[in-house]
């Protein structure tokens, strides 16, 4: 006995396709243009007559204290006798270049923002995320045993945003074990 075929099963897959997508994409469409997708368009956001933002407390007009741009062939490590050394590990990544300009350099330098507050900083340049947690670790591991101001490791790791979610996953497991 020979079997019917359906109707579906003599279509060609571009026309099954577009008979599944369209649907969908109409769907879509139209919960985006009609509002029924809560908080995706909302005209809260785009009112900005709430903001009470006054003159006092925005001026665009006045200059800041200015550094002076320090002679590359000219630099000294500032002095920091007495202050903590931190330890920064960081990728090689333009998204920190401005911590390295406001330490002047990989250790902090005379006349950099970090000097001015009183940031003894040394920066240590590491691409290797084993490397950083095994770092962290250390210093982390020291200062549950009491060593605040351990030498053992680096304080503080930079990452770029999409590493920060499993790096921080993985450094909890460590840190609870």
């Amino acid at each position: 006995m020979e079997r019917k075929k359906s109707l579906w099963s003599g279509l060609r897959w571009p026309v099954k396709a577009l008979i599944i997508a369209l649907p969908i994409v109409a769907i879509v469409w139209a919960a985006n243009n009609f509002g029924w997708i809560p908080g995706l368009k909302s005209a809260e956001s785009e009112d900005v007559s709430k903001a009470d933002i006054g003159n006092d407390e925005i001026n665009s007009q006045a200059d800041g204290e200015r550094l002076p741009v320090p002679d590359i062939n000219d630099l000294e490590y500032a002095n920091m006798e007495g202050k903590p050394n931190l330890r920064l590990m960081n990728w090689v990544w333009f998204g920190n270049a401005g911590i390295f300009s406001a330490n002047g350099g990989l250790r902090t330098t005379k006349g950099s923002l970090m000097e001015k507050y009183g940031v003894n900083l040394r920066m240590i340049t590491n691409n290797s995320v084993a490397d950083m947690k095994r770092e962290q670790l250390a210093f982390i591991q020291a200062y549950a045993t009491g060593k605040k101001n351990s030498t053992n490791g680096v304080h503080f790791v930079t990452l770029m945003g999409d590493g920060a979610p499993a790096y921080l996953s993985a450094m909890n497991e460590q840190i609870e074990k």
